[in-house]
């Protein structure tokens, strides 16, 4: 349960950094009391190395300045240990590589190919453009796909990566759905592909250097090739990285010489501000870039690793090329975890929101040129607006309203705005929390259900809405060890279907421990798996 609370007071323990949020207990028998008298409303290093920066935000792009205006988010979802696999870990010389590439960069491929041949089984290069996809069959044989997509194969007139029409790009592995072959996305590729296909990985910049920061204890850095964690070396902190660390001085790890002796493509990097509770989401490791210390360089969602460092193996030094090898491997345990995504889709098509934390990151980070108002206006309903005009410009009423209202924006809709659900303001309850379902089966138990019914149409369409409210508070409690809240596509809970197929909670299913395994409803001999 939750209240408001200054944008730049600290986080709370187990909440998103970007959030902002005091949360405070309220008795829900008092929830349930302020429900029922609501109506029911209707449904730097200081030189950069890099050749360009390019940034990208789905939602609003910045115009004009090298950095993104995108939400962030410190997302740390790794077990520091886990169980091993109950199948047979991948070995790199037993892999067959498939590199996918659209080939726009002159002596790329070949880089990658002559690293690789040593390493693994065989290597297979398919090229691909906007015209020509590749066949089905190219890719059965291939135990692990490496992406390589330049986002500039994606500009001409009728294709353009930075606007509502880049989810039309035809992606060269086809649909998201049929997909199941783990894949390495090489830099611009997790761009790109998260663009196709809709998954996380949107929203981020192209500023990421190849230099990791924050690098985890991880099955990636445990083999089968060395990783020395303790290798790195102290740079002067970058301003953009303050005020999260303070300190003089970060530790890195880099990929390539160091202080640059050559200019080098920025990667990308991207932000997990709006995918904290999405069990198939892990972060691995951050990079150095010129926007954020919590984007993320090296992080995976389902079978998709996103390897968000540009250079081709011949610019990587031994341990940029160690990490790539161990990224392969590691992802090649994952069949079975599949990205999770779920689009909301109107009248007008598929619906793009705004995220929460993002105007909270604006608020706090000052990029709103001095104009709230104007900057929010397009995110929020007509009765929010109303409410932010009448503060006639005063920023600092403004902001007040932000803090107290923010938490309990949602998506009532499905149009692309936020409005303040007033039932759950009332209650402090905030769609996402705990709180929610645990609230949600007191309104089902209680003398007013359809408080409840309307509250469950809106977040959690999983369940099923022909229930009796005693059938849903039951299935709610049935279900509640594999929800989560997506606050990156749809302001809504749905179900973890692979904690569903294995017999888990969702807590049990994280990073390394979402690799392939055994489960009740998985085929002992091939380890795939199908929901009951």
């Amino acid at each position: 349960m939750s209240n408001g609370a200054g944008l730049h007071d600290p986080p709370p323990q187990g909440l998103t950094p970007e959030c902002h949020c005091r949360h405070s207990t309220v008795r829900l028998a008092l929830a349930v009391d302020a429900l029922s008298a609501i109506p029911v409303p209707a449904m730097t290093p200081s030189k950069p190395m890099v050749v360009s920066r390019r940034c990208h935000d789905r939602h609003h792009p910045a115009v004009g300045h090298p950095r993104c205006s995108s939400p962030l988010f410190w997302l740390s979802l790794l077990l520091i240990s886990s169980l091993p696999s109950l199948l047979p870990a991948a070995e790199l010389a037993n892999l067959r590589v498939l590199f996918v590439t659209d080939d726009r960069i002159p002596g790329r491929t070949a880089a990658f190919t002559t690293w690789l041949k040593p390493l693994v089984k065989s290597v297979e290069v398919v090229t691909f453009s906007l015209t020509k996809t590749p066949a089905k069959e190219v890719f059965t044989a291939a135990d692990v796909v490496l992406l390589d997509w330049e986002t500039s194969s994606a500009h001409d007139e009728s294709h353009d990566p930075w606007t509502e029409q880049a989810a039309r790009f035809p992606n060269p592995l086809g649909a998201r759905e049929a997909w199941s072959t783990p894949t390495v996305l090489l830099g611009y590729a997790g761009l790109m592909a998260s663009i196709t296909w809709r998954v996380a990985g949107q929203n981020g910049c192209g500023c990421l250097e190849p230099v990791a920061y924050d690098l985890r204890d991880h099955p990636i850095t445990r083999g089968p090739l060395p990783i020395d964690r303790s290798a790195t070396m102290e740079i002067p902190t970058p301003s953009d990285f303050k005020p999260k660390d303070s300190t003089a001085t970060i530790k890195v790890l880099p990929f390539a010489p160091w202080p640059a002796t050559a200019e080098y493509t920025a990667g990308w990097c991207s932000y997990l501000y709006a995918v904290s509770k999405m069990p198939d989401v892990e972060w691995i490791s951050g990079g150095l870039n010129h926007v954020s210390i919590t984007a993320a360089g090296i992080w995976r969602q389902g079978n998709l690793l996103h390897f968000g460092f540009q250079q081709s193996p011949d610019e990587l030094n031994q341990l940029g090329r160690n990490l790539l090898a161990n990224s392969i491997v590691y992802i090649a345990d994952f069949h079975q975890d599949l990205p999770i995504a779920h689009e909301r889709v109107g009248a007008q098509g598929v619906t793009e929101l705004y995220s929460r934390q993002g105007i909270a990151r604006m608020i706090h980070r000052r990029e709103h040129d001095g104009n709230i108002a104007h900057y929010i206006m397009d995110m929020i309903a007509k009765g929010e607006r109303e409410r932010v005009l009448a503060f006639q410009h005063d920023d600092v009423a403004i902001e007040q309203w932000i803090r107290e209202r923010l938490p309990y924006l949602s998506s009532l809709d499905d149009n692309a705005v936020l409005s303040v659900d007033e039932q759950l303001l009332q209650a402090h309850v905030t769609y996402d929390s705990p709180e929610f379902l645990t609230l949600s089966q007191e309104l089902l138990r209680s003398e007013h259900p359809e408080l409840a019914k309307r509250l469950l149409a809106a977040y959690l369409p999983e369940c099923p809405q022909t229930l009796s409210p005693a059938d849903q508070a039951k299935w709610i409690q049935t279900h509640v060890h594999v929800l989560f809240a997506d606050d990156l596509s749809s302001y809504r809970w749905y179900v973890d279907p692979l904690a569903i197929a294995r017999g888990k909670s969702s807590a049990e299913c994280h990073g390394p421990d979402r690799r392939d395994r055994l489960g009740p409803f998985c085929d002992p001999k091939t380890g795939a798996c199908k929901l009951p």
